[in-house]
């Protein structure tokens, strides 16, 4: 008579909790381990977006699990390496690297040799609309516009003895112009460059095309952690054989490996773990009279506890203001829980477009050096 052989079972689970103000997204697997059978695999996630999904196998006593984090493409905090590599002095080869940061700034290395500059998604210009807008209405019986040097549209409005001044694509909008924007494209200024480099993604090859040689996108690796149970409740971080990459490239599975331990029931889950942003009102805002950050005359600066208020006009060049430039009179801030308080004034405040942006509610502060519209 032939027994029937025990069946171990090894699961990862994936569930949501809030541990330290941090959002834990913990990746779910299932999968049941026959003795003398291969193992027979399930991989599911119990969400319905954009979750991370696992796949896992046991080869040669290793539990191997693979990680697909399902990031979209970004330009911000990406690394491109060159697939061609090139001499370097001692007869090794590198490849040409470009960083991209969040703050619309570029590196690029060219082996030894680094240039740096700034980047932004192709788009149509301020010359360019306005190309359209004098096409569209002629020259004679309209408004004057002109390109200011900040690539706005700018105009003199006789009856509010004030300047109008809107983006492109601001400008675009009001007046029923087409705009092109390409999230697909970039255009830098790098220096030492006379005209600009355009660098074109393709979503198919996932390889961005960047002065004539293709590149390979790599995203920063978030903090994982990998634990295990034996009952679901007391759990325990896994040391990992080898530290996990700082970072993959995208969009490509993480690849971790563990001891197979199949004596025993075991439960493993896989944590992502991700920072809640703490923004902070210190530093300089932008206030505008009109609904965008182009028509901008006030700025107000919270610098450890107090806040300076300065007056500037149209084309202001804010950057170069000093506290000493800064009004007579000063107000005292707090800003705890959301919640700003000026000169003993509370009021509940909320950061949006990536802490670019703090919203009263019906009215709004810009931070000076953002993009947000």
């Amino acid at each position: 008579m032939i027994g029937c052989l025990p069946v171990r079972v090894i699961e990862l689970i994936f569930a949501r909790s809030l541990i330290m103000n941090m959002k834990l997204k913990l990746l779910q697997i299932g999968f049941f381990l026959a003795i003398q059978a291969p193992a027979i695999l399930l991989a599911q996630s119990n969400e319905r977006d954009s979750t991370p999904e696992i796949s896992i196998s046991i080869e040669d006593g290793k539990v191997k699990i693979a990680v697909n984090l399902n990031e979209p493409f970004r330009w911000e905090n990406t690394k491109f390496n060159s697939i061609k590599t090139f001499p370097m002095r001692g007869g090794s080869k590198m490849a040409h690297t470009i960083r991209l940061d969040e703050s619309n700034n570029v590196n690029w290395r060219q082996t030894d040799v680094v240039f740096s500059g700034t980047y932004g998604k192709q788009q149509s210009s301020a010359k360019d609309v306005l190309d359209q807008y004098t096409q569209k209405n002629g020259d004679i019986g309209i408004r004057t516009w002109s390109v200011d040097k900040n690539n706005n549209l700018k105009s003199f409005n006789e009856l509010t003895g004030s300047y109008e001044i809107f983006t492109p694509k601001e400008f675009a909008a009001k007046y029923e112009l087409d705009f092109y924007s390409n999230k697909y494209s970039i255009e830098a200024s790098i220096s030492g460059y006379l005209v600009e480099i355009i660098g074109v993604f393709n979503p198919e090859t996932n390889l961005l095309n960047f002065d004539t040689l293709d590149y390979v996108p790599f995203f920063q690796v978030p903090k994982l952690a990998v634990e295990e149970s034996k009952d679901m409740e007391k759990w325990s971080e896994v040391k990992l054989p080898e530290p996990l990459t700082k970072e993959y490239q995208w969009p490509q599975e993480l690849k971790i490996e563990l001891e197979a331990k199949l004596r025993e029931s075991t439960f493993y889950r896989v944590k992502k773990e991700t920072i809640e942003p703490n923004y902070s009102v210190e530093g300089r805002w932008l206030w505008s009279p009109t609904i965008n950050i182009a028509g901008a005359n006030t700025m107000y600066e919270f610098l450890d506890g107090t806040r300076y208020t300065y007056y500037c006009g149209p084309n202001c060049d804010w950057d170069s203001l000093e506290i000493s430039d800064a009004i007579p009179g000063t107000d005292v801030y707090t800003y705890e829980n959301d919640t700003l308080t000026i000169d003993g004034v509370a009021q509940a405040v909320t950061f949006e477009c990536d802490g670019g942006k703090i919203n009263f509610g019906n009215w709004n502060l810009w931070k000076l050096g953002s993009d947000c519209e």
